[in-house]
């Protein structure tokens, strides 16, 4: 089972923010205060970092869970997801001591954690309801 990201979230996100750094890219050089626009630019690479980290697509397989994106791929075991949780717009997975944030309109999501919790009963779900 595979569930992707909606084309368009992702456009939208990674447009408003390549906006957003070429503004405060602009506002560097030309506006003061400069100080400013420096520190709020780090801020975009900081956000920049975790949309690329964050997964566009989530395959699950027998007995691993994938996890692809832009910066690379994580590939994990059901057994080491311990939760999904609804947070803001979007979930929070954790795995082992670890968590990733995952887009909140993926489609096929509700099926995609169904299956995994079949796979581990012991995943705490919260904010969502799996089917039964």
């Amino acid at each position: 089972m595979e569930i992707k990201a909606k084309t368009r979230t992702l456009v939208f996100t990674m447009g408003f923010l390549g906006l957003l750094t070429v503004v405060v890219t602009i506002g560097i050089f030309f506006a003061p205060p400069r100080l400013f626009f420096v520190a709020f630019f780090g801020y975009c690479l900081w956000r920049w970092y975790l949309i690329l980290k964050m997964p566009y697509r989530i395959r699950l397989g027998i007995g691993e869970v994938e996890l692809r994106s832009v910066l690379g791929r994580r590939v994990l075991s059901p057994h080491q997801v311990k939760s999904i949780k609804k947070f803001g717009g979007g979930y929070i997975l954790a795995y082992d001591d670890k968590v990733q944030s995952l887009y909140g309109n993926m489609s096929g999501f509700g099926e995609f954690v169904t299956s995994l919790k079949a796979a581990n009963p012991d995943i705490e779900l919260k904010g969502i309801a799996a089917a039964t």
